[in-house]
């Protein structure tokens, strides 16, 4: 009887544990199931930087209107994106308030950012990565791409790109978005229902202004002539043989000048003509002197 008694109570601690148990792991886990919300909007903007050491890139992700918070969302970025700062989008100056929580998960397609939104409407960060995804082309264009892969279904993908010097941005399906803070135009791409693991890609050309663009050319076409190797050979060896043809030259004008012979003084007017026959100390040029003053000379042809 005592045993049968041990055993009964046994099997009913035993269901007590696996009830409590259970009353813990079962909530938790639908209450993190429920707290993931894909985000409904991306928005990325890009500015022009003339060192391309380093860029940084905004992106902001917009939830669904009305979705209880506190919650997570995620983000999917090239590898070599740093994060530097996540911040709660709560208005203009989102970026200035406190960082949020978050982990990495290194995916196929890059790495996969889960952030806490306690408050306002998304997420706002900054990530950088080295170098310019800016291109500068033989004509003095910027050409600027972007590609980024989907982390959910979207309603659409905002690509926004700053360029200098106010230019304008021209391709397929490129409009002006809107100002930066300093007043400097964003051009750039909407994409509008993307779906989850798409990469989404954006280009954008900015031709240089009328003013500026036989300047940038001619810097660009200097550029790459002496960025070759080759050329930058071939350039140093023509100065060298300008060099020696022109001081061949003069050799060769000094000699005749110091050689040449001078009409016998018997001959009418011949006095005049040794007279002028230097100038300043050099041999007749066959022009005559027309004007003279402190600045120069100026010459006409006999």
């Amino acid at each position: 009887m005592m045993k049968l008694l041990s055993r009964s109570t046994d099997r009913i601690i035993g269901w007590l544990v696996l009830t409590i148990v259970l009353m813990i792991l079962l909530p938790s886990q639908n209450t993190a199931a429920a707290a993931f919300t894909p985000l409904d909007k991306i928005q990325i903007a890009i500015a022009y930087e003339a060192t391309g050491d380093q860029t940084v890139m905004t992106i902001q992700g917009i939830l669904p209107e009305g979705t209880p918070l506190p919650t997570q969302t995620s983000l999917i970025v090239p590898e070599y994106f740093k994060l530097a700062k996540a911040s709660p989008l709560v208005g203009a100056h989102s970026i200035e308030v406190g960082e949020v929580d978050h982990e990495i998960e290194v995916i196929e397609t890059g790495n996969r950012y889960l952030f806490d939104i306690p408050e306002g409407e998304g997420i706002v960060t900054l990530f950088t990565f080295s170098g310019t995804p800016f291109m500068t082309l033989s004509d003095g264009t910027l050409v600027v791409g972007l590609e980024i892969v989907a982390p959910s279904d979207l309603s659409e993908i905002e690509f926004a790109f700053i360029a200098p010097d106010g230019r304008i941005g021209t391709g397929d399906g490129v409009k002006l978005l809107g100002n930066d803070a300093v007043g400097n135009e964003a051009y750039g791409v909407v994409l509008a229902d993307v779906k989850e693991g798409e990469l989404a890609t954006a280009i954008v050309e900015f031709p240089p202004n009328n003013d500026q663009s036989t300047f940038d050319a001619a810097i660009a076409t200097i550029t790459n002539w002496f960025g070759n190797p080759f050329y930058l050979v071939l350039s140093i060896i023509s100065i060298v043989l300008i060099g020696l043809l022109l001081w061949l030259l003069m050799m060769l004008r000094s000699q005749h000048g110091s050689h040449a012979q001078k009409p016998s003084t018997d001959e009418p007017g011949a006095e005049a003509l040794v007279a002028g026959d230097k100038i300043d100390g050099s041999p007749l040029t066959g022009y005559d002197r027309i004007d003279e003053g402190e600045t120069g000379s100026s010459y006409s042809v006999d």
